[in-house]
């Protein structure tokens, strides 16, 4: 039996034709990046959405940290967003989400994925403003410095996508490395325009178009995948403007089926 734990108190089922549960709550961006995965590789699963706020004593037995998500596939428990991600990808079949292993792309996608948590944190603290890491700061409160390292790290992403022919952060296909980044420059798109009055989408671009980072964004929108896993951007903003954070889900009950 296989199956997703992730955030949420209520459970959602499918047919486990692969065999796994999954204990999470898509809320996360890091249970998100999974969901994707689990997406993009073709697979049916259980998920067990897992209430943060609230963490029942049985989840300590397949995470003693209590952190989500984790993976259970006949026994064997993964944990850790990314090394479910590589797991899944190495593991079942279904689409090959990484490049050939010694190729320029292969090593591309490795080096974007080894800063996805350096990415993360510039978007973080730009939100944040002076207030709380993972908070999202007063309207207005735009801090030069901050948004300048966010603009750089957007624009290493439109870098990669160039080198790469694109359209994608790897070229022409999916790849684990638009999995990792997708829930982040999601979440930053929504708060940064409500907060910061910042469209990450022309960001750095002297003439206002939409930069690689932004036509990237709006592809991967498109697919059926993001589309069935993600909160509707206004249904996301309102949670923002409601709880002043991005991890609010670490203290209120909270699923993407009653996001306020």
């Amino acid at each position: 039996n296989q199956g997703v734990h992730s955030g949420h108190a209520d459970r959602m089922s499918c047919k486990l034709s692969s065999g796994g549960e999954v204990l999470h709550t898509y809320v996360i961006p890091y249970a998100h990046r999974v969901a994707l995965t689990l997406k993009e590789k073709g697979l049916e699963h259980e998920t067990v959405e897992i209430d943060l706020s609230q963490k029942p004593n049985w989840y300590y037995s397949i995470n003693p940290r209590g952190l989500v998500p984790a993976l259970s596939v006949d026994g064997r428990v993964v944990v850790e967003s990314l090394d479910i991600c590589r797991y899944v990808d190495d593991t079942f079949a279904g689409p090959a989400l990484m490049p050939k292993a010694g190729t320029d792309m292969h090593k591309l996608a490795e080096q974007l994925i080894s800063r996805v948590d350096s990415f993360a944190s510039a978007g973080l603290r730009y939100a944040a403003g002076s207030g709380r890491y993972w908070g999202i700061g007063p309207a207005g409160a735009d801090d030069a410095e901050s948004r300048k390292a966010f603009e750089f790290a957007l624009q290493t992403l439109s870098k990669a996508i160039e080198s790469s022919g694109g359209p994608y952060l790897v070229g022409d296909q999916v790849t684990l490395a638009d999995l990792v980044y997708l829930p982040f420059v999601m979440r930053f798109d929504v708060a940064l325009k409500e907060f910061r009055n910042f469209d990450l989408r022309t960001a750095s671009s002297e003439s206002g178009d939409t930069t690689p980072v932004g036509r990237w964004l709006t592809l991967m929108e498109s697919r059926p995948g993001v589309t069935s896993t993600s909160a509707d951007p206004e249904t996301l903003a309102r949670a923002f403007r409601k709880y002043q954070s991005f991890d609010f889900f670490d203290y209120q009950t909270m699923f993407l089926s009653t996001l306020p």
